[in-house]
């Protein structure tokens, strides 16, 4: 809810949703993905949950990059590290991409500071954030921004000038690197991800996509 603005039930209860939540996470610059919000992962699942979690473990297996978050406020955070890990190993999941997010920083008691600095110490580029405060929520997108990035593949491509639309979608869909204007035609340079290159590719005469290559 914090990320996305989304009206989502939130409340201080296991279990108290299931469905698996899909919303659109604006980062900035119109670039966008989307973000999956699963149920909570626990040990020794009860059989009669099993197939509520079918969906939760499928948005898990198909996505791009997983944010573990963390209750850095509770006692037993290391050991609900070590729980979510074990499960994401179960399913098949141990060398996905992972972004270490420690949430309620701000509900952090004295007693456990120490601890806190020494789980994230063991998680160097962990992200820390109060989503209730808001805090640490402009770098969690940045970071995430990063990533699809990241995963998104090099490309080049000339738009003509007339063609508003095409250069409008360039503006909200395209990691742009360089640009170049050669009268009539602008050349980009930069990185897309590959339905947006799908998109170009059928965009008609008016973009010519010079060069693309797979993500690095």
């Amino acid at each position: 809810k914090a990320l996305t603005g989304e009206d989502v039930l939130i409340e201080d209860k296991l279990f108290a949703t299931l469905d698996t939540k899909t919303s659109r996470l604006r980062l900035g610059g119109g670039m966008e993905v989307l973000l999956s919000d699963t149920v909570g992962f626990i040990r020794r699942l009860p059989h009669d949950l099993v197939a509520s979690f079918h969906a939760t473990l499928e948005e898990t297996r198909s996505a791009d990059l997983l944010l573990h978050v963390v209750d850095a406020s509770s006692p037993h955070a290391r050991g609900q590290v070590a729980a979510v890990n074990s499960v994401l190993k179960e399913i098949g999941c141990a060398d996905k991409e992972v972004q270490m997010v420690f949430n309620k920083a701000d509900a952090v008691p004295p007693e456990l500071e120490l601890e806190f600095r020494l789980l994230r110490c063991e998680y160097p580029g962990s992200v820390v954030i109060s989503a209730l405060k808001g805090s640490g929520l402009d770098e969690l997108r940045t970071v995430v921004r990063a990533r699809a990035e990241a995963h998104a593949q090099p490309l080049t491509v000339r738009v003509h000038a007339g063609d508003g639309k095409t250069l409008a979608f360039m503006a909200t869909h395209f990691f742009e690197q360089q640009r170049a204007v050669d009268g009539e035609w602008i050349t980009y340079t930069g990185r897309a991800s590959k339905p947006v290159v799908e998109k170009l590719l059928l965009a008609g005469n008016s973009v010519r996509v010079l060069s693309t290559g797979p993500a690095e």
